[in-house]
């Protein structure tokens, strides 16, 4: 890849594009062309190209007009644009590998969020293949990746594609002599950002900038300081709710402590009932021979009082004398 640009470069991301539009918001498209027009040999950046654009009526509204580059860059011829909502044919797949081929890069829109049946629209720039997936230069952070990291096959996530015809750039090389030693620490530099690259996975590790590589390892450095978030949370909650499982377990061996008490008593009550019955039923018998004893003499003095009656008509004594004959009458037994 010739030059790979983000569209959310401090440089230009919040540069105003069309009407009400900013570079970082919508420039997807627009960063896209830019780096085919550097493939091309022509030195913009998404900058550069945004004003020329707007100076040369290059936007309707907000919305990128094709053959405008054409008029600004007479190398540069337009190619097509196919839409298509179906995924993509075999047919379709073999053009733009075959385009690719020739060395012309192509323009896709993706679906960045295929498991949703909106259409989370994005553009970005199609270098290389691998069978079916192909290696683009995703212009949200100017990296190269597989077009397959959206988590979808390309046939689901390719919505579009375009391209213009040009004379890719030729590579200047420039032959300089540098001393063994340092040209040892840049190869060895070299195969060691390659390494990272390619741990990293990074598509294309040989050309990997140390700003892509930085752009991932931020990444890695966020994804893992998210985690490390959640996961402080989740031991947060752990502990909670082992100490509410403590608070339940000292609750629940109290409760045990009382109903084996509660046990203890209602068994020492049972124990003791045949106890109590036993001098409840000694009192009975107590009292029965009492009520007994208190009935003979109750026989006794009716039958006392009978002899009075014989003696004495009793309606004609008075209370006192009823019982001086009474007494009289024990007194002689």
């Amino acid at each position: 890849m010739k030059k790979v640009f983000s569209q959310n470069d401090s440089r230009w991301k919040n540069d105003i594009l069309g009407e009400n539009g900013t570079i970082g918001g919508i420039g997807c498209l627009m960063t896209s062309v830019t780096m085919m027009l550097n493939w091309y040999g022509h030195s913009e950046t998404p900058k550069t190209l945004n004003q020329k654009l707007i100076d040369s009526g290059g936007y309707l509204g907000n919305l990128f007009i094709w053959g405008v580059i054409p008029i600004l860059f007479s190398d540069v011829m337009w190619g097509g644009l196919v839409n298509t909502i179906d995924p993509l044919t075999k047919t379709q797949m073999d053009f733009i590998r075959a385009k690719i081929d020739e060395g012309i890069p192509v323009i896709l829109q993706i679906d960045t969020i295929p498991a949703t049946s909106k259409l989370d629209e994005h553009w970005v720039l199609a270098v290389d293949y691998d069978g079916d997936d192909f290696m683009v230069a995703d212009p949200w952070d100017g990296v190269v990746k597989r077009i397959t990291s959206w988590g979808a096959k390309p046939q689901e996530v390719i919505y579009a594609y375009a391209y213009y015809k040009g004379k890719p750039a030729a590579t200047t090389e420039k032959t300089i002599t540098i001393p063994v030693k340092e040209r040892d620490w840049l190869v060895g530099g070299a195969t060691v950002r390659k390494q990272v690259a390619e741990y990293l996975e990074i598509a294309d590790a040989d050309n990997a900038s140390f700003e892509s590589i930085q752009r991932v390892i931020a990444g890695i450095k966020s994804s893992v300081t998210d985690y490390q978030t959640k996961w402080k949370t989740e031991e947060a909650e752990r502990k909670n709710r082992e100490e509410q499982v403590s608070r339940l377990k000292e609750q629940l061996t109290n409760e045990k402590s009382l109903r084996k008490e509660l046990n203890k008593k209602l068994n020492e009550a049972i124990t003791s009932v045949p106890t109590i019955t036993k001098v409840y039923e000694d009192r009975i018998l107590v009292m029965q021979g009492q009520i007994d004893t208190m009935g003979k003499e109750k026989g006794e003095l009716n039958n006392q009082l009978k002899d009075c009656k014989l003696q004495n008509p009793i309606e004609k004594l008075s209370v006192s004398q009823v019982i001086e004959v009474l007494i009289n009458k024990i007194l002689r037994k």
